[in-house]
């Protein structure tokens, strides 16, 4: 998960865009394209493998997805938040394919290969 978690975080590249900037640089614009690209891909990567993977204990099945809600979701939460409503693309449905609702559906799939 760590590809998913590096796209969502809010240090290096983007770290020196205040929070609250609703007009960005093109430069900015890129950097924000880029990671939701990214992390889209990666989470979309993880999906599909991890969708196919047979868990039959129940209970360890329950753990790993609550696990990764716990790590995953709040921090694309706050990615999501931050960044869904600053102008970075004329075509923003490109870029954010996921609210956090669909992202969260998208992990309780994980394991069930009939999803």
């Amino acid at each position: 998960w760590k590809p998913c978690l590096e796209c969502l975080s809010i240090v290096g590249d983007i770290a020196n865009i205040p929070e609250g900037t609703k007009s960005l640089s093109k430069n900015q614009r890129e950097i924000v394209k880029e990671r939701f690209k990214t992390f889209n891909t990666e989470f979309e990567d993880l999906y599909k493998s991890q969708k196919n993977y047979a868990v039959p204990d129940v209970d360890l099945r329950a753990q790993l997805m609550r696990d990764v809600k716990i790590s995953l979701v709040p921090m694309y939460n706050r990615f999501y938040g931050r960044w869904a409503n600053v102008e970075f693309t004329s075509n923003p449905q490109k870029y954010i394919k996921y609210d956090p609702e669909s992202l969260e559906v998208m992990v309780d799939k994980f394991f069930d290969s009939t999803a």
